[in-house]
C-alpha cells in the first residue's frame, strides 16, 4: 500500500488576510463610512435649516422684488435701484404687467394689431420698447375712449392697476361706467388684493407684490 502523509492546510486566520494593518485598514474605512454619512445628514439638515431660515427671514416684499427681478418685470438689479417707493405710471405699469404677462402667464401679443395713441411718440415709444402697444396687443390697456389718449405719465391708481390685472386672470366683462368695481371686487375676493379703494395711488412695491400674490394662487 501507498503511504500518504498527510499536508495541513492553513487555516484562514488573522494574520493570513495580511496580518493587523489589512483589518486595521478595513475598519478604518468603515469608521470613516461612518463619519461621511454622518457629515453629509448633518450638511443636509443645516441646508435645511438654512432655507427655512432665509425664507423666514425674507420679508415678503424681498420675496416679491426677487420675483419680479427674474421674470424681467423690473430689470433694475437691487431694491434701491428699483426705487420701489415711487409711484407708479401708466407706462411703466404697461411694460410691468406685459412681462408678467409674457413671462409668467405665457401670453403672446396678437402682433397685427397696431394701435396708434395720439399722445405716445415714435420717440417715446422707441425710449419705453412700445410697451403701451404691447399692453393693448395682450388686451391689458386698451384705447381711452373717446379721446385716443394712453396718458403714459399719468398715476396709477387702484382702480387702474386692479382692472388690468383682473383682465389678465379672469377676463370679466368691464363695459359698465364704474368698470373698476367688478374687478376689484374680483381681487378682494381672491385673497390678492385687501384694500379696494379705487382713488389709492399705486406704487411699484405694491404692484410686484400683488403680482407675485396672484403667481402664487
Amino acid at each position: 500500500y501507498a503511504k500518504w502523509t498527510k499536508i495541513s492546510t492553513p487555516t484562514p486566520s488573522y494574520s493570513w488576510w495580511g496580518g493587523s494593518r489589512r483589518w486595521s485598514n478595513v475598519s478604518k474605512l468603515e469608521d470613516n463610512k461612518k463619519v461621511d454619512e454622518e457629515i453629509v445628514e448633518k450638511n443636509e439638515e443645516l441646508e435645511e435649516n438654512n432655507n427655512k431660515e432665509n425664507n423666514t427671514d425674507k420679508s415678503e416684499l424681498e420675496l416679491a422684488y426677487e420675483f419680479a427681478y427674474k421674470n424681467w418685470i423690473t430689470t433694475m438689479d437691487s431694491m434701491e435701484k428699483a426705487e420701489l417707493d415711487q409711484p407708479l405710471t401708466r407706462i411703466a405699469m404697461a411694460k410691468m404687467l406685459s412681462q408678467y404677462a409674457i413671462n409668467v402667464l405665457w401670453k403672446v401679443p396678437a402682433n397685427k394689431i397696431a394701435p396708434r395713441f395720439d399722445d405716445v411718440t415714435d420717440e417715446l415709444n422707441e425710449e419705453y420698447y412700445w410697451w403701451s402697444e404691447i399692453a393693448y396687443q395682450l388686451w391689458i390697456m386698451w384705447l381711452n375712449m373717446p379721446d385716443n389718449k394712453f396718458r403714459p405719465f399719468d398715476l396709477v391708481t387702484r382702480a387702474e392697476f386692479g382692472t388690468v390685472l383682473s383682465r389678465l386672470l379672469f377676463w370679466l366683462s368691464d363695459w359698465d361706467e364704474l368698470y373698476y368695481e367688478t374687478h376689484l371686487s374680483k381681487l378682494k375676493d381672491e385673497w390678492i388684493i385687501t384694500n379696494d379703494t379705487p382713488e389709492l395711488e399705486e406704487a411699484r412695491w405694491y404692484i410686484m407684490l400683488m403680482l407675485m400674490r396672484a403667481a402664487n394662487k
